[in-house]
């Protein structure tokens, strides 16, 4: 196995699923306690996952990754009942965590995603067509 700088983000994934998904087989077929090896990588995902799915992050994410280049009016057009104070703090955790670039052209001020985000963006829209088409609720 090579050191992890000389790994492919693709075979970092791959690895990393084939490890929770062993962990989660043996979990569900009673072969190992939760106190495993395992519970690093089910860390290390809840870390990775935390700030993406914290209100209005998902959906500025996707915004951009249909729309664009795309200014703040546009954007708290396009999310609805978001206020300007929440879009404001919200676009600043995504710049922060380098999902997005805040452009300045003059007095024009434009959202992208970086090519981080726009990875991001295209690996939520499998899951965000999923959950428009099968609405969750009560079983």
């Amino acid at each position: 196995m090579a050191p992890l700088g000389e790994e492919t983000d693709r075979a970092l994934f791959r690895r990393h699923l084939e490890a929770l998904t062993s962990y989660t087989d043996a979990l569900r077929e009673n072969r190992c306690r939760r106190t495993t090896r395992f519970d690093a990588h089910v860390d290390a995902t809840l870390q990775v996952f935390s700030p993406l799915f914290l209100a209005w992050m998902m959906e500025i994410l996707f915004v951009l990754y249909m729309h664009g280049p795309t200014r703040f009016s546009a954007l708290k057009r396009h999310l609805g009942a978001i206020s300007s104070r929440v879009l404001t703090d919200k676009l600043a955790d995504v710049v922060q965590q380098g999902l997005v670039v805040r452009t300045t052209n003059g007095k024009r001020i434009e959202y992208a995603l970086r090519p981080r985000g726009d990875v991001v963006a295209r690996h939520l829209h499998p899951l965000l067509f999923y959950l428009r088409t099968h609405p969750m609720g009560p079983p």
